[in-house]
C-alpha cells in the first residue's frame, strides 16, 4: 500500500497535501520535487523531515518481503 501511494504521489504535481494550524502548533505535509516534506512546529519543538519518494517505495518493497506469511506467524506464536 505504501508503494502504491508513493507511485501516485510521484505522478502528482508538487504542492501541499495536508496543512493543519492550531493555536500553538502547525503541521504541513507537501510533495516537492520528488520528496515528501513533513514539517511540524509547536511551542516546545520542531520537526522537519524530507524523504525522497523513491526511498519510501524502496522501503515499502523491503517491508513487504520481510512480512511473514500468516501461516508462519501462527506457527511461531504456537512455539511460545
Amino acid at each position: 500500500m505504501i508503494g502504491a501511494a508513493c507511485s501516485q504521489l510521484e505522478r502528482s504535481p508538487d504542492g501541499t497535501l495536508v496543512r493543519v494550524e492550531g493555536r500553538n502548533e502547525q503541521v504541513h505535509i507537501a510533495k516537492k520535487a520528488g520528496t515528501l516534506v513533513i514539517e511540524v512546529d509547536d511551542v516546545d519543538e520542531s520537526v522537519h523531515l524530507s524523504i525522497p519518494l523513491n526511498s519510501l517505495r524502496w522501503l515499502a518493497r523491503r517491508l513487504d518481503r520481510a512480512r511473514p506469511t500468516p501461516r508462519v506467524a501462527r506457527a511461531k506464536a504456537a512455539d511460545f
